[in-house]
């Protein structure tokens, strides 16, 4: 699956940063390699405790990884990855979802720091030039 194929991404290219954070209703996938968030705090004080600028959230996409801006200012980098799974992205919710992202960035300071990539490979280039950042 191409969920798989993004794990495999991070494997190779931050093994020791990336960090596999389930949603609540989620299950671990069996064939994961990352590290895996196992004390599972309620997100909200993870981003007020935890989540900073130097921070990158990946997810397919989910208000959460906007809530660290929302609720104290600090402004990771966020990678949407719905692009990458979903196919048909013409229908509900996606176009919303555009909509949303663009009119978010202009709240960030550092406005290319949201990124929605359309390729595993631009992913890949994205992820290497922020590792070497």
């Amino acid at each position: 699956t191409k969920d798989r194929e993004i794990r495999a991404i991070l494997q190779e290219l931050c093994p020791t940063q990336a960090l596999l954070r389930l949603h609540p209703r989620d299950t671990l996938p069996e064939d994961t390699a990352l590290s895996v968030d196992e004390i599972r705090n309620l997100w909200e004080l993870e981003c007020i405790r935890q989540i900073g600028d130097d921070h990158v959230l990946i997810g397919a996409f989910s208000t959460s990884q906007f809530m660290p801006k929302i609720l104290t200012g600090r402004e990771p980098t966020i990678i949407c990855t719905y692009k990458l799974l979903f196919s048909d992205l013409s229908r509900d919710p996606w176009p919303e979802v555009d909509r949303f992202i663009s009119d978010f960035r202009k709240n960030y300071s550092g406005r290319d720091k949201i990124f929605c990539p359309e390729t595993m490979e631009e992913l890949k280039a994205l992820l290497a030039k922020l590792e070497n950042e």
